[in-house]
Order: structure tokens, then C-alpha cells, then sequence
């Protein structure tokens, strides 16, 4: 049995939302392990889709876990990216992640391997 059938299938639990206190919140499923919520942001870069994921158990979330989960809500093509802010900006009320789901097509403005011709324009 592999991970995603332990967790059990995503439910759609978006009819409880009428008493969540964020309004921007317009979508949430749940399996066994993880729930998620879902929000939408307006960027520069376009539609940005946030996803709120906690564990039932209120355990830390492996990043294979975060990738399996962006994967299965939102599809194995699309950049997300999770963003450790400044300590001024921090929120910390909860033991819940944020991935933040870039547009349909969106490539990052840098690389992710060093063999990737933006590193090789870096200022020394």
C-alpha cells in the first residue's frame, strides 16, 4: 500500500466553510491524514492558489508529504512555493503549512540546479 492509499481518498468538505472565519477560504477537503484549504491571491505573477495543510495529529509534515499534496490537489506540472518570511511578517498561530500554487505555466525567475543558465549569471 502506498502513501496516498494510506491517506485515504480527498473528501470535499467545502460545505463547512460557512462558519470558517476567513471568507477567502472558498474550498477544503480532507483524507485521513490532511487537511487542506484552499484561498486565492492576486499577484503580479497572476492567480496565485494557497493552500492551508495541517496534519489531523498536529504533526510536523514531511516535504514529500507537502510535494504529494500539491501534486494530487493541484497537478504534477505546476511551481509551488512554501516562503520562511522576516520575523515581522511571521505567522505562527497554528501548526499548518502554506504552498503557494504559482499560475498554469509560471517558471521560476531563477533555477533550481546549478546547471541552470540563471546561476551562471550571478554577480560574483
Amino acid at each position: 500500500m502506498n502513501k496516498i492509499e494510506k491517506w485515504g481518498p480527498w473528501e470535499d468538505r467545502s460545505h463547512t466553510l460557512r462558519y470558517h472565519p476567513l471568507r477567502e477560504i472558498y474550498k477544503a477537503v480532507v483524507n485521513r491524514i490532511y487537511s487542506v484549504q484552499f484561498s486565492k491571491e492576486q499577484s503580479d505573477w497572476g492567480e496565485i492558489i494557497h493552500l492551508w495543510i495541517r496534519r489531523h495529529d498536529n504533526q510536523d509534515i514531511p516535504w514529500r508529504d507537502k510535494m504529494k499534496i500539491k501534486e494530487s490537489l493541484m497537478g504534477v506540472k505546476r511551481f509551488a512555493i512554501e516562503v520562511f518570511p522576516p520575523n515581522d511578517k511571521l505567522i505562527d498561530q497554528a501548526d499548518m503549512y502554506h504552498i503557494y500554487v504559482l499560475p498554469v505555466g509560471f517558471e521560476l525567475p531563477f533555477g533550481l540546479h546549478l546547471t541552470q543558465k540563471s546561476y551562471n549569471n550571478r554577480i560574483p
